[in-house]
């Protein structure tokens, strides 16, 4: 997909996910353009994206870039102009191995994503 990410568990749930353009077509090279560099997104885990895309629109709130193709990862939006300037996604995931990687693999690009 045109970039690397990796993402830490903190208590709670919570995730911190960095991520870095590896190729010159990826979304990432106009955002930082534009943008510059800083916090891109924050996501939020819901348990039904269907559900919570629902609820957001019905308050009034931007919704774009609904996926929902995979069983193990679905995610939208909240456009930044619905999020005071933010760009929330929500997500729905299957919680998947959490053995954690070596620093190589991740270096190397062959761990795409780390919980």
């Amino acid at each position: 997909m045109g970039f690397r990410w990796i993402q830490f568990m903190l208590p709670g749930g919570t995730k911190v996910e960095a991520i870095s353009p590896v190729a010159d077509d990826c979304f990432l090279h106009d955002f930082l353009r534009s943008r510059g560099e800083g916090i891109h997104h924050i996501t939020f885990r819901v348990t039904d994206l269907a559900a919570a895309a629902e609820r957001a629109d019905a308050a009034g709130l931007q919704v774009v870039g609904l996926f929902t193709e995979l069983n193990t990862w679905k995610e939208c939006f909240i456009h930044p102009r619905s999020a005071h300037g933010t760009v929330v996604q929500l997500a729905e995931w299957v919680d998947e191995d959490t053995s954690p990687p070596t620093l190589d693999a991740v270096l190397a690009g062959e761990i795409f994503s780390v919980v």
